[in-house]
């Protein structure tokens, strides 16, 4: 990704966000999330877990990843990028000077691109939360593979995963791999390595499947799959109440959904608090 491109792409996410923030001060209140320190990937394993106690959400698959970021004052921008240098990226805003306790987290944003399944929408959600809410204590820097594994807990819980597919070893076959991903909304590639990393199948059986998965072309697009990002449709009721009390316009609401053919320089008040960027693109 060029520079200009990421100026873009951050130009964007502030600009929809001022409206997304006062969405969220309307109706939802501030962001609450808790951070998890990890110094290996198996507490990033355990941080998943505790993720879905703290916001109680049961061992469950995730029916609508977007709606559960939404819930919890994250918000999900899809973002019009043809290039496929870039797929998610994660920030925090934080309240600016003079307006509070500056530094404070107010809420997050995650930006994922047109032109990718809902199977990878749905792990890039995943993996960007995992860069909010990850915190590698050292001398563990690995945070990139922290937050594939994160990302792979969050959707694909062990003790859901072992009760569906048995908890013993074994090989997989093309008709399971394509159950579980209809059940977890998650790609055949990432339910593999999901398989690896609980022990279910071998490195070897891993290995075999990557070859074929090569072999056949579904790499990019898997059988079943199709270009489209998930919609949810808790910002969508957001933004209709906010019409309809007042508190955005029509065009506010446009920018905010990204809808707009082409994103204009906003003049709203007060200011946008200032955003604490995460530097991780995947």
């Amino acid at each position: 990704m060029t520079q200009r491109e990421e100026e873009s792409i951050r130009s964007q996410v502030q600009l929809r966000m001022e409206t997304g923030l006062r969405l969220q001060f309307a109706f939802a209140g501030t962001s609450v999330c808790a951070q998890y320190p990890i110094a290996s990937l198996a507490d990033a394993e355990a941080a998943a877990e505790q993720l879905r106690k703290d916001w109680e959400l049961g061992t469950a698959p995730i029916a609508n990843m977007t709606d559960f970021l939404e819930d919890h004052c994250i918000h999900v921008l899809v973002v019009p990028f043809d290039s496929g240098t870039f797929e998610g990226l994660s920030s925090w805003v934080c309240q600016g000077k003079g307006q509070g306790k500056e530094g404070e987290r107010l809420a997050a944003a995650v930006a994922v691109r047109t032109g990718i399944t809902v199977c990878r929408h749905r792990l890039t959600l995943a993996h960007e939360l995992g860069h909010l809410l990850l915190h590698c204590t050292p001398p563990f820097e690995d945070e990139e593979n922290a937050c594939y594994r994160f990302a792979g807990a969050v959707l694909a819980p062990a003790g859901t995963l072992k009760r569906d597919f048995g908890a013993r070893q074994r090989t997989v076959t093309l008709d399971e791999l394509l159950l579980l991903k209809q059940r977890y909304l998650v790609s055949m590639q990432c339910l593999l390595r999901r398989l690896l990393e609980l022990e279910l199948i071998s490195p070897s059986h891993y290995q075999e499947w990557r070859a074929r998965i090569k072999k056949a072309g579904w790499e990019a697009l898997e059988p079943g799959d199709e270009i489209r990002n998930e919609t949810g449709t808790l910002a969508s009721l957001r933004v209709r109440r906010g019409l309809n009390e007042g508190i955005i316009s029509k065009a506010e609401s446009s920018i905010y959904l990204g809808r707009p053919a082409k994103l204009q320089k906003s003049s709203l008040n007060p200011p946008l608090p200032s955003a604490e960027e995460d530097d991780e693109f995947s």
